[in-house]
């Protein structure tokens, strides 16, 4: 799940990532380039057309020097270049031939425009500076300004003034020198020695020029609206973020809801009985955790079902027997044509089959007491070695015929153990019992600690058990060489129980080869805290 979190948290970083770096691959970069393309089109689109026009009527000859006459009177780097070598991106050149200004540079300060006639490319160098660079990035394109007003009065001024308004695209207005000033009282104007024209900035901060004129007006020039700019600007960056943020969290929601739709389908199929679904999820998966926690329950469900099925069908083989003796020795009972001393004979029969279903039920319910969840609260600080020394000697005074022999460490019988001492002394009987049943003279029983775990271990001199039957005496019900059950041989259930209790304390059963050469039972399990 902390994976999952920190792929979600890495989407929605990328995008801010990925807008503020400063490299190439940002899209910030090709925002402000564009944006900047855009907002020098607009204010030297006019400049580029007049010096179009002024250099219409010149000869091929003469074009690169009239061009250089102009050029001396801008305060920026403009120079005259072939078509092929300026720019090898086919959208641009398609665009200049199309009359429009492009930019060429990767900052967007360098902008080009075609000329008509000619293969031929004007390319400007500007700056975006305040002050003294105003001079170098407008005396230019007022210079033109001045040279189609030159002389000019009257109606003829004001259809020129509207002429240039057409031709560079923005506001350019004639108004009086009194009007211009009762109208802007506060602004102070900045001019340069021999420019002819002066400057200032309005209250966005846009650059306004003025140009006088020979009647006591001024030409009036609104070039840049930069408050436009700025906000398409930062309307685009956010869009591209949000857009940006959405892709990635529709990259992250989409294995969400692709395994959702698995947990579905495999709830649905399990609930239907289709006891053998699971589901697939992968491990970085924000559902991995509940994937496996669905596995582990369908595990645990399917085991349950089976070992009930199991359990079922094998109590009712077992009720079989003694219920048919009970009930043939009644029917013999009752018939009267017997003996006496068959009569007692059939009496004892009946009273060892009861005996027999007595002795599976309690078995039967003991398994089922283990088989549910630990029980904490039987849990207790106790000196099981001690428990489990008294254990022995009780079975050597059973089996004197046997000898059994005991190994505990030091640390364990002076020290308490926190068990369910009751469940593990049943589970060490169930043992004995076993080992006392195939044991041929020997019993060794140990209680020691192995790498920080409890160990209990029952080992005989018997024939042993074969690797392939370990995992099935493990099961309730399960006995070899011993298909006809009776409650003489047992019922199959001892080491089921062993298992259990064992399961009950987070422990292992193994089962090895002895070293006296025969089977070794061994239940290990880690010390258990108050709290489980």
């Amino acid at each position: 799940m902390i994976k999952a979190l920190l792929k979600l948290c890495l989407l929605g970083m990328i995008p801010l990532i990925f807008l503020v770096i400063s490299d190439g691959y940002g899209p910030l970069r090709a925002i402000s380039d564009k944006v900047n393309e855009e907002i020098f089109s607009n204010v030297y689109l006019g400049t580029f057309r007049q010096l179009e026009q002024k250099l219409d009527g010149v000869s091929d000859e003469d074009l690169r020097l009239r061009f250089e006459e102009l050029a001396e009177k801008f305060g920026m780097e403009i120079r005259l270049r072939e078509l092929n070598e300026l720019t090898s991106s086919e959208s641009k050149i398609r665009r200049l031939n199309q009359g429009e200004v492009v930019s060429v540079a990767g900052d967007g300060n360098v902008l080009a425009y075609k000329l008509g006639r000619h293969d031929l490319v004007v390319t400007m160098a500007i700056d975006e500076t305040p002050t003294q660079d105003v001079y170098r990035s407008a005396s230019g394109s007022l210079f033109l300004v001045k040279m189609e007003l030159e002389n000019l009065r009257g109606s003829d001024l004001e259809r020129k003034v509207a002429d240039l308004a057409e031709l560079y695209g923005f506001r350019i207005e004639l108004v009086s020198v009194d009007e211009f000033h009762t109208r802007s009282p506060d602004i102070k104007l900045n001019t340069f020695s021999d420019a002819g024209w002066s400057w200032y900035r309005d209250e966005d901060d846009n650059e306004v020029f003025v140009v006088p004129t020979g009647e006591l007006q001024y030409v009036v020039l609104y070039p840049l609206q930069a408050a436009l700019y700025l906000t398409f600007l930062i309307v685009t960056v956010i869009a591209i973020f949000f857009l940006a943020l959405a892709i990635g969290v529709s990259l992250w929601l989409w294995p969400l809801w692709r395994d959702h739709k698995k947990l579905t389908r495999s709830a649905l199929a399990f609930g239907a009985g289709q006891l053998d679904t699971r589901v697939e999820i992968k491990s970085g998966s924000f559902a991995a955790d509940i994937g496996r926690s669905f596995n582990q329950m369908a595990d645990n469900v399917q085991q349950l079902i089976s070992a009930n099925q199991q359990l079922t069908n094998a109590v009712a083989h077992d009720l079989r027997t003694p219920l048919a003796r009970l009930r043939f020795a009644n029917e013999i009972l009752d018939s009267g044509d017997c003996t006496p001393e068959e009569a007692t004979r059939y009496r004892s029969t009946i009273n060892n089959s009861i005996d027999a279903l007595d002795y599976l039920i309690n078995q039967t319910l003991l398994h089922s007491r283990y088989t549910r969840s630990t029980d904490i609260k039987q849990f207790k600080h106790t000196e099981f070695a001690r428990t489990v020394l008294a254990e022995v000697e009780q079975f050597d005074f059973e089996y004197g015929d046997l000898e059994f022999q005991t190994k505990i460490d030091e640390s364990l019988l002076t020290n308490t153990q926190f068990v369910d001492d009751k469940a593990l002394v049943r589970a060490l009987s169930n043992l004995l019992n076993n080992a006392a049943r195939h044991a041929k003279s020997f019993v060794k029983v140990s209680y020691f600690m192995a790498q920080d775990r409890y160990c209990l271990r029952v080992e005989d001199d018997g024939h042993g058990i074969d690797e392939k039957d370990v995992d099935r005496i493990m099961q309730p019900y399960a006995q070899l060489g011993n298909d006809q059950r009776d409650h003489n041989n047992g019922l199959g259930l001892g080491l089921a129980i062993v298992y259990q209790i064992t399961k009950w304390h987070k422990g292992k059963v193994t089962v090895e080869k002895s070293d006296l050469g025969r089977a070794r039972f061994s239940i290990c399990w880690s010390p258990i805290s108050l709290h489980g």
